[in-house]
């Protein structure tokens, strides 16, 4: 399986339990592939400076930076450009996909995700609800909790990526700081540091059917960093995967 619009890259659709390849085919926005990719890879060369990602972060305006296929906001189809506000509902059907921009953070959808963006108020934490689906962000400084029908998250300044499923979630913290906490048993709490998804985790909704475990150690599966990159540009960051320096994708031949 290759993913449209990226040829040299190869990524396979893995299942997180069983880890078993199975034929599927994931969409890059265009935007990825024509605009900022190929300026990354010619102002950065072999490497991503804060000035390069500081032009990219000019192209994207807040909302709605790329959709394809089926994708709604509040139930209505959303537009490029579009704002999603704070408490909007954005979903993808099958075959659809988004990349969007909310405030600091920046998200990427899969196909058939819902998710319910954080409502702004006084309070020191935002929660953003991912109802169902695939779902990479990237995530400023301010403190916000990612709750799934599974798992309570809480996150700052990460980037990270889940899947949810009525009966797990699979969570990545590509890198970063999160608390992690299973609703099926919420006095267990793994406290995750991570540089380069070092910790992928397993939540699952019923212990006991899996021997009384609650979460569990993953394999990293369905992303790759050049998404990572890309989405941190959008708003002006790279991504921080440890010391050593960022190596960029190959150029297309």
């Amino acid at each position: 399986m290759v993913i449209r619009n990226l040829p040299a890259t190869v990524l396979q659709q893995v299942d997180p339990i069983t880890t078993k390849r199975k034929p599927a085919v994931i969409d890059i926005p265009p935007l990825h592939r024509r605009n900022a990719l190929r300026l990354l890879l010619s102002l950065a060369g072999a490497g991503v400076t804060l000035a390069v990602t500081r032009k990219l972060a000019a192209m994207a305006a807040p909302g709605l930076a790329e959709i394809e296929g089926d994708v709604r906001v509040n139930g209505a189809r959303g537009q490029p450009r579009q704002i999603v506000a704070p408490g909007d509902r954005v979903t993808t059907g099958p075959g659809g996909g988004a990349t969007l921009v909310f405030g600091n953070d920046t998200f990427l959808l899969r196909e058939r995700t819902d998710v319910i963006f954080p409502v702004e108020g006084n309070t020191a934490e935002r929660v953003l609800t991912v109802v169902s689906g695939k779902l990479m962000g990237v995530f400023g400084k301010q403190t916000l909790r990612m709750e799934t029908p599974v798992a309570t998250i809480g996150i700052r300044g990460t980037g990270a990526y889940t899947e949810v499923y009525p009966d797990r979630t699979y969570f990545c913290l590509c890198y970063g700081k999160a608390e992690v906490r299973s609703r099926a048993d919420p006095a267990y709490v793994e406290n995750l540091d991570t540089f380069h998804h070092d910790a992928p985790r397993n939540l699952y909704a019923d212990p006991a059917r899996r021997g009384g475990v609650s979460m569990e150690a993953a394999d990293m599966v369905n992303h790759m960093d050049e998404e990572l990159i890309l989405l941190e540009s959008l708003v002006g960051r790279i991504p921080l995967f440890g010391p050593n320096p960022i190596e960029m994708p190959a150029k297309e031949k």
